[in-house]
């Protein structure tokens, strides 16, 4: 008898599209789109820093869709800092190719508004 194993297609590109829509003083609001190929099961959203590196793990069923993009927000970043964002998407077989890593910073422009 003969046994066959179903794989899941590869995730062999990254996410495309990676977008920052918008940031805030600790959050940050980042979309894409799907690899062209294989099926993601999620997300990492990797956020780098000159002090340290962490990931948000997303789930494809947790995501926002907001203009044909998949979105999601990462909050608990630090006041006045430069970061960078990239995104990979993951199955049960594999984490798939990163996207090229894009700036963004958490410093704020904020109005002071003076009323006499």
């Amino acid at each position: 008898m003969r046994t066959t194993v179903a794989h899941e297609p590869m995730l062999s590109t990254a996410p495309l599209k990676l977008t920052i829509v918008e940031t805030g003083d600790r959050w940050l609001m980042v979309c894409w789109k799907q690899p062209l190929s294989g099926k993601a099961l999620g997300y990492l959203v990797l956020i780098h820093n000159n002090e340290s590196s962490f990931s948000h793990n997303v789930s494809a069923t947790q995501l926002a869709i907001k203009n044909n993009l998949l979105c999601t927000s990462v909050d608990n970043l630090k006041k006045w800092n430069n970061y960078s964002v990239e995104v990979a998407g993951w199955n049960n077989e594999e984490v798939g190719i990163k996207t090229p890593a894009i700036p963004f910073s958490t410093w704020v422009n904020r109005k002071l508004i003076v009323i006499l």
